[in-house]
Formats: C-alpha cells, structure tokens, sequence
C-alpha cells in the first residue's frame, strides 16, 4: 500500500510539473543512451582481435621514414605498408622472435569465384599460410594452413554455401576471376566483425603465379604490402623491434628508414586495422 501512495505522489507531481518532468526525463534518457554506447564502444575496443587465441601476442609491421625534402628540409612519416622482402627475413631468420610471420598484399578486393553454372562475389586476401592460424581461423573442414600449397586456397561459410549449398567443398575446385584454377583446402567460420579482417571471404596462396610480384619481390625500396608477426612466448613488440629496426636501414640512401612491430591489442581500429575493408577504399 505504502508503494502505491509513493507511486501515486511521483505521478501528481510529474502531471503538475510536466515541463521540467519532461526536460529531466529526457536529460536522463539521453545520457543513458550516451552511456551506454559508450560503453559499447569501449567494450568494442578492448576486445578487439580478441577472436584470436593469442591476440595479445599479435603485432602489426610499421616503417618509421627520416625523409630529406628539398623544401620541408626534413619530414617524418610513419606507416604501415612494409618491403616486401622484409617478411621473408623475419620468417627465416628470426624465428626465435616469432612463431608466425605472414605477408599479405597491399590490396584486397571484391573476385568472382566460378564454380559450374554458378558465378559469386567474394572479399578476397592474398596472404602467407601463417595468418589464419595466428588470427585464430576456426575451421569446419580442411587445414587451415593449406595455403602452402600454392593451388589451394581457404574460404568462409558464406562463400562455401553461395558456391555449393549444403555439399562438402573441400577438396573441390573453383576458378577465380574465371581464369587461375585453384583446389579448396578448408572451409572457415565467417570472422565477426570485432576482428581485423572483419568481411574476409577467401585466402588465396601468396606463392602462387598469380601473386609473383609479391612473391618474388627483393626491391627494400618497394613497399606493397602489410606485414603481421604473433610474436614467441616471452617477446615483446619492443624488444623485437630492437632487433630488427634497422634492417631496412642500409636499403636506403637518401633517406633513413627503420622498421618496428606495434602490437594489435594496443592499436585503434582507425589507424590501421581491418585493411580489407579499408584497401579497397584505396
């Protein structure tokens, strides 16, 4: 009873002030709603990647640039679009610093993919075998490293049921863009979107012949793609970085350039993530 009469007091004084009633409830109204997608937006950021089972350990590969301008005198720029050749040399020789290392191209985009009468769209990344493992690619058949061998490539869900419905595509083929010829080596759950490479739909091999310019690149000089690192057990970004910072360094004459690792977790998405969406913009 004693509730009712509170209840009935709170509503006699709403419809006798109904101005103010009105201004403090959607004051209150809008500052909840600003909270809470706030904290959507937070929760966004700090779980970002997270998809990934060892998302704390990812880094991303960025150049610091010391550029000597005839009119700025002098200009710094940082970046992520990395030599190529850089990425064959962490894999190789630096293995006690990583246990992944993959390459991807500098652009990604919209391919046909051709199978029998049927003929779909999907966002498609060139990349080394290490990146669906280290971004924690989970398979619902194949390998999820089979693109090693240059004719096999990965594909998500969506992309697997568009082509083949409910059937089983691994091990079949399909032709993109209606020319190269490639196998199914795996199929992958579609990436949330809170990942890196939120919409991605195939992996296609980095040594096939089709990717020779990234593949068979050896030109410091030429920065044509992004470069991702899970770093070993123990390792930090920083200490990495420490060993290889200047081994662009003697590449360059005119200008002084080094290498670092920015770790994923520490990054904003707006800098430089999600590089499938974003290098099609390009």
């Amino acid at each position: 009873m004693m509730l009712k009469n509170y209840f009935l007091l709170a509503w006699r004084h709403l419809l006798k002030n109904r101005g103010y009633s009105a201004i403090n409830i959607a004051g209150l109204s809008i500052g909840m709603a600003i909270a809470l997608i706030i904290g959507l937006w937070i929760t966004d950021e700090a779980t970002f990647d997270h998809y990934a089972p060892r998302h704390s350990r990812l880094a991303v590969g960025m150049v610091n640039q010391h550029l000597h301008n005839a009119i700025k005198k002098e200009e710094f720029n940082t970046d992520n679009t990395m030599m190529t050749p850089l990425g064959k040399v962490l894999g190789t020789q630096y293995k006690d610093l990583f246990t992944g290392v993959a390459m991807t191209d500098y652009k990604s985009g919209s391919r046909l993919f051709n199978y029998g009468d049927k003929t779909v769209s999907g966002i498609t990344l060139t990349a080394q075998a290490d990146l669906p493992v280290m971004f924690g690619f989970r398979m619902l058949g194949g390998d999820a490293r089979a693109t090693k061998d240059p004719s096999t490539i990965l594909i998500a869900r969506s992309l697997a049921t568009a082509l083949f419905g409910n059937g089983d595509p691994v091990g079949k083929s399909v032709k993109v863009d209606n020319t190269l010829a490639y196998r199914i080596g795996g199929v992958y759950i579609d990436l949330p979107k809170n990942t890196t490479f939120n919409g991605l739909q195939a992996v296609l091999p980095w040594d096939n012949v089709a990717n020779a310019n990234h593949r068979d690149a050896t030109d410091w000089q030429d920065h044509n793609g992004h470069l991702f690192v899970e770093l070993a057990p123990g390792v930090s970004a920083e200490q990495a970085t420490a060993r290889i910072k200047d081994l662009p360094t003697p590449f360059f004459k005119d200008y002084h350039e080094e290498a670092l690792l920015y770790p994923l977790y520490q990054s904003l998405k707006a800098a430089f993530t999600n590089p499938v969406k974003s290098l099609r913009s390009e």
